[in-house]
């Protein structure tokens, strides 16, 4: 039932320093072009090392001061000053490194402006010019090697990670003796013989490998000094290098290289020279795959069997993303214990018969390449496992796909992901690389090999392209598993199917993310980089080059963009940074009411996301368990949101000013929108409630909602934008953003007021500390199949905030209270509530503040509002005294809050029924229970109060449940709640929290029927009925109402047998405080 929501987006662009770039690196280009054509990101590290509030300057600029960082309106001092060149640098200290495929290092600011910039090419030569030099000495010689070095094309870099070197005690003491001894490095205030400190290591396929230490380049640019200095080229391998890469706990470093042919004469280079001889198409080596530690010393290598190489023929600026067939690559294991490695093994011959046959027979039957993952020690890179088959017939693993293999965590059972198809893809893997475009014959997925290679289940990838003439064809590029290992990711590259498609839809990439529940994976998120409204024609999609979750936070994912082929240059390198949380459940509360009535029973609806599908489960009909279902909608793109209608006050009274002669019907109450779904395209479907019998039910008396229409906000702003003429500030804002946190604030039957926030696009040197907040109005008339003419949208207000937006809720208590209307509720990144009023007022809120940023909000408008029942009485609409206003929230640490107060230290999740009066968690911990807190307590809380006095914040009739349990819905009609189990089973239970507060409010209502019905079902003593109020029930006539409403004799007798001389309130059953205050008070 979970459901991944949006939690916030930073965009962050690389600036354009082409005029520096080119003046940096003169002299190291074959092709002085390719200084304005920058290779893809390979790379985005962040600098862990440094504190930047307390920071020491590096950049050659004059000294800033805090005004660097952010003033009270959240803007820099690059958004400030814009008359700024952007080939100046920053003089902060640097707050992420990125490291592109041509060779050039960047260090940012936290403003996204470089620092410095260091080539590692620069670094290769001059370690080459260092080794000549010992040989052979001259001008002459000298200058033959200057102009070798112009006409050598860079090398492709392929991969870089940081590791942080600590140095013993041992080591520091030699590293002082040092500086005393160089008084040059003592002046400078630098030492470059010192290894501590953070640490780069950069690999190319030409088998460079370049460690920049970031200690001592800070120091040079400091001091005004050649900051190629600060790295090393720690050597360079003749048959270059394919794959590599440091194991997680950062101590050994594994790297894929090539064998010589002087040591392939003996085993397998014999067979190794018959097959290069009789495959002219395809090239086969002997991979050595090696391990060092952090002082670049190898500590073991083997060789493997002989192995098809790809090609890196490719310039750095080519727009060619697609993955060569015979790619070789490589994964570490969370642990750091093993690695696997994936190669497409050659079919050698074994003697000289099979060699003739080999070369007589076409083609299409010679013996095939075949990929495998093997998988290594870490120290002594003995074998482990080969990927199989679990039939046991030994069989290798079909179709696995040259893509890298991606190692899950111990949550896992630490499988290893690879991407599997039906069948071998068209063109198949034996092609030289010409023709990589790998569509879909059958299916694809992500296949899962157990420790042992023996291959165990699977992760369906859902087929989500354009279908129709302009079709698109799909490759999937990389997959990574999160901290946890409850998030997959899956990256994709599309492109058109045909050339007239291409004219209009450039390639773009996406990344899915999948989570398993139930055995079930579903499809929870996509982000799509299509980016369909162009500015003026301006094309701004980008194919996804990196992609890799924190290392600290599961659900904070970087994804960097290649935009290469945009029309904007300048913005072709830009990664960003998605924050993600889960939804403990996505309910909706159908509030079906006729003006005048009481209300019905609300109809409790679970929703489930899973990719174009969207799930439904009413859970008061049935609990169906997942990955089961009652009913599902398909829709036309993957669902990345949903919002639910609430309930607002004036609809149960019918005291709607805005529309009092207009009063819908109840036919028109039943069949209106309830629901607004955001999909990965960038549109938003509107659902309304379900009529009638449903064919695509499978519970009876249950309806699903249909589709009434899809709309594209994008489309409608910039339409009006094009009429209007002008550029108004609200497209600006708007332009290009995803909404997220969408709420209503106001609704109608055929109009919707919401608000959401957005982060605001990324430009040169310029990086948001904030985000904006837009109201958007949106209004329909009797849409009919699919008709959108007739669909209106205003934007009423787009404020920018002083922070990033971490929630925004609607007030629990709309249904209760006139204020919660057109209002909600923001919590902003650093903790800070706001109150949002319509019209783009906003003000801090009289909720207080949370003790820490919390992703789970939930609030009360005014906490001194009944919650007996959903319809007001006449005294509470016109109280008049003052509001309170109360704030729960749980933090990502599991803490749950209420304002100020600590309420629990562990908390899977939490829910607040204002019909039952509680607020309800369920706790971690070697004990988890569901505890409920009781509204009235929390309101009148006082902490100089005495222990006796907040005794009831310690809860009421805590109920055990499993270990990682989460609280789904509480029926706000039945005393029942619904939870989830770890493993994704749901459990419909009756704690006596409920039961129990319920059966009194019956009884004080009057409505004994309902009361001995779950007396009798929940094992309740019936005793209650007349100890609760034996004044009332003897004297006042409780007990004709009773015999009035009880139909069956037998039950009668049930209770009259019942009923024994003993007040059952004292020890049984005692009325806690804050129920007998209640009481009498008279509520």
């Amino acid at each position: 039932m979970r459901n991944l929501a949006l939690q916030g987006e930073i965009r962050h662009i690389v600036p354009h320093v082409s005029s520096f770039l080119d003046a940096h690196i003169a002299g190291t280009l074959s092709d002085p072009t390719s200084a304005t054509s920058p290779g893809k990101i390979v790379a985005v590290i962040p600098n862990s090392a440094t504190d930047f509030r307390h920071h020491v300057h590096v950049g050659g600029g004059s000294v800033g001061d805090d005004n660097d960082f952010q003033d009270n309106d959240g803007r820099n001092a690059s958004e400030r000053n814009e008359e700024s060149c952007d080939d100046c640098r920053s003089n902060l200290p640097p707050a992420n490194f990125v490291v592109t495929s041509d060779g050039i290092f960047y260090a940012l600011d936290s403003n996204d402006r470089l620092v410095w910039l260091v080539d590692l090419e620069k670094v290769v030569m001059a370690a080459n010019e260092d080794d000549d030099d010992e040989e052979a000495e001259g001008p002459e010689v000298t200058a033959v090697q200057e102009q070798a070095s112009e006409i050598l094309p860079r090398s492709k870099w392929f991969y870089a990670s940081s590791f942080l070197y600590e140095s013993s005690p041992e080591d520091d003491l030699l590293d002082n003796e040092a500086n005393s001894a160089d008084g040059m490095n003592a002046d400078m205030g630098m030492d470059l013989n010192n290894q501590r400190g953070l640490h780069v290591t950069c690999l190319s396929h030409a088998g460079h490998i370049v460690s920049v230490s970031i200690d001592a380049t800070n120091s040079l640019a400091k001091n005004g000094g050649i900051v190629e200095d600060g790295s090393e080229c720690i050597g360079s391998f003749e048959n270059g290098l394919e794959s590599g890469g440091w194991s997680p706990d950062g101590e050994v470093l594994a790297l894929v290289t090539f064998a010589s042919e002087a040591d392939d004469e003996a085993g397998a280079g014999d067979n190794l020279a018959k097959f290069n001889a009789t495959n002219s198409y395809e090239e086969a080596k002997i991979p050595i795959l090696m391990t060092m530690n952090t002082q670049y010393e190898i500590l073991s290598e083997i060789r493997l069997d002989p192995c098809l190489v790809p090609t890196h023929d490719e310039p750095n600026n080519s727009p060619t993303k697609s993955i060569n067939p015979n790619t070789i690559s490589l994964c570490w294991r969370p642990d750091s214990s093993s690695l696997a490695l994936s190669t497409m093994d050659a079919p050698l011959p074994t003697d000289r018969d099979s060699t003739i046959l080999a070369s007589t027979t076409p083609k299409q039957q010679q013996p095939k390449p075949h990929r495998r993952i093997r998988t290594f020690h870490r120290t002594t890179l003995q074998l482990l496992s080969l990927s199989k088959e679990e039939d046991g017939s030994g069989r290798d693993v079909p179709n696995l796909l040259p893509v890298t293999p991606t190692w899950a965590p111990a949550g896992c059972s630490h499988y290893v992901g690879a991407v599997q198809s039906s069948r071998p893809l068209i063109g198949g893997s034996g092609n030289s690389g010409k023709n990589n475009a790998r569509s879909r014959p059958v299916s694809l997925q992500v296949a899962f090999m157990e420790p042992n290679g023996l291959r165990h289940r699977e992760c369906k990838i859902h087929d989500t392209r354009l279908a129709g003439k302009n079709g698109e064809k799909e490759e999937v590029i990389g997959i990574a598993f999160n901290l946890e290992g409850d998030l997959l990711a899956v990256v994709s590259l599309l492109t058109p199917a045909d050339s007239e498609s291409s004219t209009q839809h450039k390639e773009y990439g996406k990344v899915q993310l999948y989570h398993r529940s139930n055995y079930h994976w579903y499809l929870k998120y996509e982000l799509r980089f299509d980016d369909k409204v162009e500015n003026e024609g301006v094309n701004t999609s980008g194919s996804v080059s990196v992609i890799k979750f924190s290392d600290e936070d599961p659900y904070r994912l970087m994804i960097a963009l290649d935009r290469r082929g945009s029309t904007l240059p300048e913005n072709a390198l830009e990664w960003r940074e998605y924050a993600f949380r889960w939804e403990s459940s996505t309910i909706h509360y159908s509030q079906h009411t006729i003006v005048g009535k009481s209300p019905n029973s609300p109809n409790v609806l679970a929703l489930s996301i899973d990719g174009k599908t969207l799930n439904f489960t009413p859970l008061d009909k049935a609990i169906v368990p997942p990955p089961m279902y009652a009913a599902s909608l398909e829709l036309p793109a993957p669902v990345i949101g949903i919002t639910s209608r609430p309930c607002f006050q004036h609809e149960i009274t019918g005291n709607n000013s805005d529309d009092s002669n207009n009063k819908p019907s109840h036919e028109e109450e039943m069949s209106r929108v309830e629901l607004i779904v955001a999909l990965a395209d960038g549109s938003f479907a509107l659902l309304k409630n379900g009529v009638g019998k449903s064919k695509e039910s499978l519970t009876p008396g249950f309806s699903p909602p249909t589709l009434l229409t899809t709309f594209d906000l994008s489309t409608l702003v910039f339409s009006n934008k094009m009429e209007g003429g002008d550029i108004s500030p609200e497209y600006l804002a708007f332009n290009g953003m995803k909404l997220r946190d969408m709420t209503i604030i106001d609704a109608s039957e055929d109009s919707f007021t919401i608000i959401a926030a957005s982060s605001p696009q990324g430009t040169r040197g310029r990086h948001h500390f904030h985000d904006n907040l837009v109201e958007i109005k949106i209004s329909w008339a009797s849409l009919e199949n699919g008709e959108r003419e007739r669909l209106d949208l205003q934007i009423s207000a787009c404020v920018p905030l002083k922070g990033r937006v971490l929630r925004i809720v609607n007030w629990s208590d709309t249904a209760l209270v006139t204020g919660a209307r057109w209002s909600a509720l923001i919590e902003l990144a650093d903790g800070m509530l706001l109150d949002y009023f319509s019209g783009g007022m906003v003000d801090c809120s009289k909720a207080g503040a949370l003790l820490e940023p919390c992703p789970w909000l939930a609030g009360l408008y005014d906490a001194k509002i009944d919650t007996t029942s959903l319809t007001p009485s006449a005294d509470v609409l016109g109280h008049d005294e003052p509001s309170k206003r109360l704030a729960f929230g749980l933090s990502s640490r599991y803490r749950l809050y209420c304002g100020e107060r600590l309420l629990s230290s562990a908390s899977t999740s939490f829910a607040v029924s204002l019909e039952h009066k509680f607020l309800s968690h369920i706790t971690l911990g070697s004990r988890p229970q569901q505890r409920f807190l009781p509204l009235a307590s929390l309101r009148d809380f006082d902490p100089f109060m005495g222990s006796d006095e907040n005794e009831a914040l310690d809860g009421y009739e805590a109920r055990s449940v499993e270990r990682g349990a989460r609280l789904i819905a509480i029926f706000p009609m039945k005393p029942m709640c619904v939870i989830q189990m770890p493993r994704g089973n749901l459990e419909s239970i009756s704690p006596r929290a409920l039961v129990l507060p319920y059966i009194m409010m019956k009884i004080d209502e009057g409505d004994y029927f309902t009361a001995l019905d779950i007396m009798r079902r929940q094992r309740v003593d019936m005793n209650l009925i007349v100890d609760l109020d034996p004044f009332h029930f003897l004297e006042k006539g409780g007990a004709e109402l009773f015999i009035g409403q009880i139909d069956k004799i037998d039950n009668i007798n049930l209770f009259l047998s019942s009923l024994i001389d003993v007040d059952t309130t004292i020890w049984k059953y005692p009325i806690p405080s804050w129920r007998k205050k209640e009481r009498r008070d008279g509520r």
